[in-house]
């Protein structure tokens, strides 16, 4: 069903609750959930850079992970391809050359965390639209 002026039911919906949403953001409670979480999956994805660069001889370089995890995942705000292809590689590659890594390495780490990253988080979505019968609210269909 479509809402007034064209606008479709579900972005109608999502935008009448986003002040709601912002106002729990206000709440200290929120953000002392929110804010260890968001440290976690950090940690974790800067983990991912870090055994792809083990995997290519380079284990000891635990902040360089942090740095093209944070590219990479940056990159992800421009608007690109589908799956951030393009801008995500540019970035971590780049970063990679002014760390000094040889192109090799930098498109071997772009290449294989993105695909870590992507299948893990196309795995654990597909797991969850499944539990969830298809529903974004959670109820069953």
């Amino acid at each position: 069903a479509e809402a007034r002026r064209g606008v479709p039911a579900g972005v109608a919906h999502a935008g009448a609750a986003a002040p709601g949403a912002a106002a729990r953001l206000r709440a200290p409670r929120m953000w002392a959930r929110v804010l260890p979480a968001s440290a976690l999956i950090w940690a974790l994805e800067a983990g991912v850079f870090w055994a792809v660069l083990g995997g290519l001889g380079r284990a000891d370089a635990v902040a360089d992970a942090a740095l093209l995890g944070s590219a990479g995942t940056l990159a992800t705000l421009v608007p690109s391809t589908p799956g951030y292809i393009g801008t995500f590689h540019l970035a971590v590659q780049q970063t990679a050359a002014l760390l000094g890594l040889a192109p090799a390495i930098g498109s071997s780490v772009a290449i294989l965390a993105h695909a870590i990253l992507w299948i893990g988080t196309t795995v654990v979505g597909l797991i969850c639209l499944f539990r969830l019968g298809g529903r974004a609210d959670g109820a069953a269909a």
